[in-house]
C-alpha cells in the first residue's frame, strides 16, 4: 500500500498515549509523511504542549494555522487548540461573543470545566471534528496530551 493511501484512509489520526513514548515525533513524522505524499495536511497540538514547534524549528503554534515545511519541501498547516479559544470561537459564529469574553475573563468556563468533568475535552474533540467537516485538510494528525490526560 502506498504511503498517500494508508495515511488517506483515515481524515483524523489521534497520537495518543503514555507520556514520554514520543507521540510527538510521531506526530510530526505522520505530518511529514503525508504532506510529502501529497496530502493537504493539517497538524493539531493539543492544550498548547508546544514540543511540535520546536522539532520544525519555529515558535510556538497559535490557534490560528502556519505554515511549515517539510525537510522534503513539502507544507504542512500546524495550529495549537485550547478549550477556552474552541468555545470563544464557537460562542462568536454563533453571535454571542460578548457572552464568551465574560465566560472566560470570569473565570465560569473554570467552574463549569470542573462541575463538568471533561468539558474541555468536549471541546477540544467538537473543533477537531469542525476543522474534519470543513474539508481543508486530507488528513489531520493530533498530537495529543498524554493519556489519562486525554
Amino acid at each position: 500500500m502506498l504511503p498517500a493511501e494508508f495515511l488517506g484512509s483515515s481524515k483524523v489520526i489521534i497520537v495518543a498515549g503514555k507520556g514520554g513514548v514520543g507521540k510527538t515525533v510521531v506526530s510530526a513524522a505522520l505530518a511529514s509523511a503525508a504532506a510529502d505524499a501529497g496530502l493537504r495536511t493539517l497538524l493539531v497540538e493539543i492544550e498548547g504542549r508546544a514540543g511540535l514547534a520546536s522539532l520544525f524549528g519555529v515558535e510556538p503554534f497559535a490557534y490560528d494555522e502556519v505554515e511549515l515545511t517539510t525537510a522534503a519541501g513539502s507544507t504542512i498547516h500546524a495550529r495549537a487548540l485550547t478549550a477556552n479559544e474552541a468555545l470563544l470561537e464557537y460562542l462568536d459564529d454563533h453571535g454571542l461573543r460578548r457572552v464568551s469574553r465574560r465566560l472566560i475573563h470570569t473565570g465560569a468556563l473554570d467552574v463549569v470545566a470542573t462541575t463538568a468533568p471533561g468539558i474541555r475535552d468536549i471541546l477540544l474533540l467538537a473543533k477537531i471534528k469542525q476543522l474534519e467537516h470543513e474539508g481543508n485538510a486530507d488528513l489531520i494528525v493530533v498530537d495529543a496530551p498524554a493519556a489519562g490526560h486525554a
